[in-house]
């Protein structure tokens, strides 16, 4: 577009709705930890995406198994962050259940108790 800067373009596009939908599929998985009512992430370790509203999630094999090693060699636990509707907020989803495809495929399927609308 003439007149128009690549910048301007991606800025427009990420602000043009309200609701983060994206980012209510798309989402980091990381370490975090729990003081008190709060919830501080310690590490990214990849990035998940709902595939139905019921909590299941896909993502890679090894960023689960990464993730799992780190948090338990350091007493975090491992989830995944969806957006909400306020950019500055997310959610704490601990995941639930891992299943791994057969190998040599870099496949997890999980589950939170996170509900996509």
């Amino acid at each position: 577009m003439p007149g128009v800067s690549p910048l301007d373009v991606a800025y427009n596009s990420i602000h043009m709705y309200s609701a983060p939908f994206l980012q209510s599929i798309v989402a980091p998985i990381c370490t975090y930890s729990q003081v008190g009512e709060a919830f501080y992430v310690q590490q990214l370790f990849g990035t998940g995406f709902f595939f139905n509203t019921s909590g299941f999630f896909l993502t890679a094999r090894h960023v689960i198994e990464d993730g799992m090693h780190n948090a338990g060699e350091r007493g975090h636990r491992l989830g995944i962050f969806p957006m909400t509707d306020n950019p500055k907020c997310s959610l704490t989803a601990p995941i639930i259940e891992v299943d791994f495809a057969d190998d040599p495929f870099d496949i997890a399927i999980c589950k939170t108790d996170y509900h996509v609308n």
